[in-house]
């Protein structure tokens, strides 16, 4: 399935990102950065588009994927699965400037047109974000591929239906 959104898999060993030495100022923003994820998990699980696009800066590109995929994306997501229960932990943020990678786990579980429960094991992702007209957005890793683009579809791709009682 082509349900693999927002955010890529990091492909190799993810490089352990840190934040000792950070200013007050980069702790605040990486605390924006947190609730910006509390916000995302909340429009997921309330399949609201208009909510998660919010998230996306307009330049986003992640191997081959823009904005306008990553809703298509999202589109087909939320019609295919309901009662979604989405979770994302942050595990480190490091920021430069006006740029962040942000290294977080993620999981879901929700139920496909048929009701069958559907969960996706925990991942590790490396998001990058963007701060831009006062606020962060996701930003992508602004590579252009479209071999990765036909071969790794964005998130919520590798669902496994798990027996329902």
């Amino acid at each position: 399935m082509k349900f693999r959104i927002l955010l890529v898999p990091a492909l190799a060993v993810l490089t352990t990102l840190m934040m000792s030495g950070c200013g007050s100022s980069t702790n605040r923003e990486a605390d924006r950065i947190e609730r910006l994820y509390r916000y995302m998990v909340s429009t997921i699980e309330n399949e609201d588009i208009n909510g998660v696009m919010s998230l996306y800066s307009p330049g986003f590109l992640e191997n081959g994927y823009n904005k306008t995929d990553v809703r298509n994306i999202y589109l087909d997501f939320f019609a295919a699965y309901h009662n979604i229960d989405e979770n994302i932990t942050v595990r480190d943020i490091d920021i430069s400037g006006n740029y962040a990678a942000v290294e977080i786990r993620e999981w879901w579980q929700a139920r496909d047109q048929n009701g069958t429960l559907v969960y996706v094991d925990p991942a590790i992702f490396v998001d990058y974000w963007k701060y831009e007209n006062g606020d962060w957005y996701l930003y992508g890793n602004q590579e252009y591929d479209i071999s990765l683009k036909q071969a790794k579809p964005l998130r919520y791709g590798a669902g496994r239906p798990v027996k329902v009682k």
